[in-house]
């Protein structure tokens, strides 16, 4: 069984990661902008492998860190995108990390270009360092990538072959997924769920201050608790709480002095606030 595996790379690599990044998005960008000529002035659609000879010898650049396997895998990797979404151009990737559309790093790589070393990973000439908690040293590494998440932390995605383990339970039993309780089996057991809507109100506030680290792995749901809200009018009149009414009153109290309705010309507006005058001082 085939399985994907991420561990965490140190951040004292990051800037390195980054650059390599740089480096995918040039390719990436190289391959959307000859694609959608091609297409413009030919009328041909170039796969992946058209894109990988017309790209070949970038390696051969000065400053280029990445490896011929990586700029390989990013042009077959366009034209199934290209294909899928059926469009003649993707979006641009941006390199840019104070741009609104930055695109998060992301470097790929071939099985034969990694190599794990005593607690390392070895590609395109580089140690990483890695928290490994997984000891990929007991397992045969296969193709992968370098991935940065929206907080710059850069983890190591590596697919294994794995013995599938099989379960050794006998028995059957029927769960039904509900909207009151989370589980509920065929022998009358229920599983109360949703513990983080306690956490919805922090999230909320977390978001609005542009907390990423406090928002990060909490739920995306929020509810609004209770408030109240006030009459239209001033002192004295009562309150109304979000669960009577889910919006502000709009009715007026007897302390309030009600407003005319329009007249038709001059002379009938004036008519009428000297009714409405008169009848406020009688009250």
């Amino acid at each position: 069984m085939i399985k994907t595996l991420q561990v965490r790379v140190k951040d004292k690599h990051s800037a390195l990661l980054c650059r390599m990044a740089r480096e995918v998005n040039t390719v990436f960008n190289f391959c959307n902008e000859t694609s959608e000529r091609a297409i413009r002035e030919k009328q041909k659609f170039l796969t992946g492998f058209d894109l990988q000879k017309l790209i070949s010898g970038y390696t051969k650049c000065d400053g280029v860190e990445i490896g011929s396997g990586t700029i390989d895998l990013v042009c077959a990797e366009y034209a199934t995108r290209r294909k899928q979404f059926k469009k003649n151009r993707l979006n641009w990737r941006v390199s840019n990390k104070n741009h609104s559309k930055y695109s998060l790093g992301w470097v790929p790589f071939k099985a034969r270009e990694v190599k794990y070393r005593s607690g390392q990973i070895r590609f395109a000439g580089h140690l990483f360092s890695l928290w490994d908690s997984y000891d990929l040293s007991a397992h045969e590494l296969h193709a992968g990538s370098f991935s940065q998440d929206a907080r710059g932390r850069w983890y190591f995605n590596v697919s294994v072959e794995i013995e599938a383990q099989r379960s050794e339970g006998s028995g059957v039993i029927g769960i039904d997924l509900g909207l009151k309780t989370a589980v509920t089996t065929s022998d009358g057991k229920t599983f109360e769920g949703r513990r983080f809507r306690v956490l919805e109100e922090a999230l909320s506030t977390a978001k609005r201050a542009n907390k990423k680290r406090r928002a990060a792995n909490r739920s995306k749901r929020w509810t609004t608790s209770p408030t109240a809200w006030p009459t239209c009018c001033g002192a004295g009149c009562a309150r109304l709480t979000a669960k009577q009414s889910s919006a502000p009153s709009r009715k007026s109290c007897a302390t309030s002095t009600p407003r005319p309705a329009p007249g038709r010309n001059k002379n009938e507006r004036s008519h009428l606030q000297q009714r409405v005058s008169g009848t406020a001082r009688r009250v």
